[in-house]
């Protein structure tokens, strides 16, 4: 836990309700980071995490004491590695974002089981290089990788969704499961020259960039909606 955690809420949740239709719950969980020469003057690491749970109760439940529930937790972690050895530098880094909800979207309109589970970790990971060829010419690469998938789950499993006669889901809502992966590459050069008072740099390189999309998507196990009370 972090000593900011510690000062402000004494280890404990902070309550701060927004209206008593509405309490939204913030709990600071607990952030740290921490680093250092891995060989003294030539290579550094650098590590940090933090995590919060971010808690909503929303009217539109069975009954007044029960309401629907929109709880989410976000968590971040990321490490770094950077150093030099003679003229190459180099970095590595790696970062990966996630957020998980349970119960996204739950309001009158959309009581519990249609609510979503909401999932997917974003990984990057990064990989940094640069050389001096001379003193004026420097070549550099970089090469990174985006994960972006997320799923979106009913919490509700029944075959198909149904829509009553107020308008309100119910049962279970639509499924959907993506994953966005990206992949680039991008080489760099750099020349610097001067010609009598004037200093000029020239810079070359190219970029290569690619990514996908598959996607599914489904209502219920049946892949079904139906009406009831029309």
């Amino acid at each position: 836990r972090s000593k900011y955690d510690e000062d402000n809420f004494g280890g404990k949740e902070a309550n701060l309700d927004r209206g008593e239709d509405n309490p939204f719950q913030w709990t600071p969980r607990g952030s740290f980071n921490f680093g250092g020469p891995i060989v003294k003057d030539m290579a550094w690491y650098w590590f940090g995490f933090n995590q919060n749970d971010v808690d909503l109760r929303v009217p539109g439940g069975p009954t007044p004491d029960q309401p629907l529930t929109d709880n989410s937790t976000l968590r971040n972690v990321t490490a770094k590695i950077n150093g030099t050895a003679g003229n190459l530098n180099y970095k590595v880094f790696y970062t990966r974002g996630d957020k998980v909800k349970f119960g996204r979207n739950a309001g009158p309109d959309r009581p519990q089981p249609t609510t979503w589970n909401q999932s997917g970790p974003t990984p990057i990971y990064t990989a940094d290089l640069s050389y001096f060829v001379t003193p004026n010419v420097e070549l550099s690469f970089q090469g990174s990788h985006v994960g972006g998938g997320f799923q979106l789950v009913p919490q509700g499993e029944a075959p198909q969704m149904l829509l009553d006669g107020n308008g309100v889901w119910q049962n279970t809502y639509v499924t959907y499961i993506t994953d966005r992966p990206i992949n680039q590459f991008v080489a760099r050069g750099n020349w610097f020259l001067d010609s009598g008072k004037t200093s000029n740099e020239f810079k070359f390189g190219f970029k290569y960039k690619e990514g996908s999309v598959q996607s599914l998507s489904s209502y219920g196990s049946d892949n079904a909606i139906g009406l009831i009370n029309y």
